[in-house]
């Protein structure tokens, strides 16, 4: 598989790793959202989910350390990660006959209409006493999503942009959800045979563009006012949003 590909699809794809590498540096978010659309018109769209596995366990897990907030991300949050890996486990058993192209287009038109009332602040904020029974309940909704159909993110992200949090933190509590659901999806690929050898190694190779767009992106990312980059969370949401819809009309 790896001797098939031509110099120029390695140029094609390494360019697209780098560049969604800087937009999870950026932002902290956008890994698979940004790669896999451009990467689909180079290899096959499952080539290129797999393509992204080991880069988006390692790349969650290395921010999530990164910042020294790991400790705090864990007592503010584990309400929300216990739940989110136990209901990624069950999601597949109790909602097999969930319509995944429906679940899509609402899911997406969500998150449109989120990032439209974000810019109202005061119809979209969650306070810190609402946080203690809303925490468990994102990080079910968010598993069970998971377990059917890989959506785990958005409804994490939702939640977390509208903690307003602060820059670094939220890229360490992102990033932490984001490795927590990324981990079972890689393990699942290899022990069901979905990821040859082959497979694994051009996504442990795919890591080295990735990380290279990345660090580009912390560097963007420490200078970025805060403001500036909840707007470019909020262009994130509007474009997975919109990305999940055209995958559902599609599919």
């Amino acid at each position: 598989m790896l001797a098939q590909l031509t110099l120029t699809q390695v140029a094609l794809i390494t360019g697209i790793l780098v560049l969604a590498g800087l937009t999870k540096g950026v932002l902290g978010v956008g890994l698979p959202l940004v790669a896999v659309p451009l990467l689909a018109q180079v290899v096959s769209v499952p080539l290129a989910i797999m393509t992204l596995a080991v880069s988006t366990v390692v790349s969650n897990g290395f921010q999530a350390w990164q910042g020294g907030q790991l400790g705090s991300v864990f007592r503010r949050f584990w309400t929300v990660f216990a739940p989110l890996v136990v209901a990624l486990f069950l999601g597949a058993r109790l909602l097999v006959d969930l319509d995944e192209r429906k679940l899509g287009v609402i899911l997406g038109t969500v998150l449109i209409a989120f990032t439209l009332l974000s810019r109202f602040p005061k119809l979209f904020h969650v306070t810190v006493r609402h946080e203690k029974l809303m925490s468990p309940l994102v990080g079910v909704v968010s598993g069970l999503l998971g377990g059917v159909s890989s959506f785990y993110g958005p409804p994490l992200l939702m939640y977390l942009v509208a903690l307003k949090l602060p820059k670094d933190f939220f890229i360490s509590a992102v990033s932490t959800a984001l490795f927590l659901g990324a981990l079972p999806l890689i393990i699942s690929l290899i022990f069901y045979g979905a990821m040859g050898y082959q497979e694994f190694i051009l996504s442990a190779l795919s890591v080295i563009p990735v990380f290279a767009g990345l660090l580009v992106g912390q560097a963007i990312q420490k200078r970025m006012p805060q403001e500036a980059f909840r707007t470019g969370l909020l262009i994130i949401l509007l474009l997975t949003g919109a990305s999940l819809i055209l995958r559902a009309v599609l599919q």
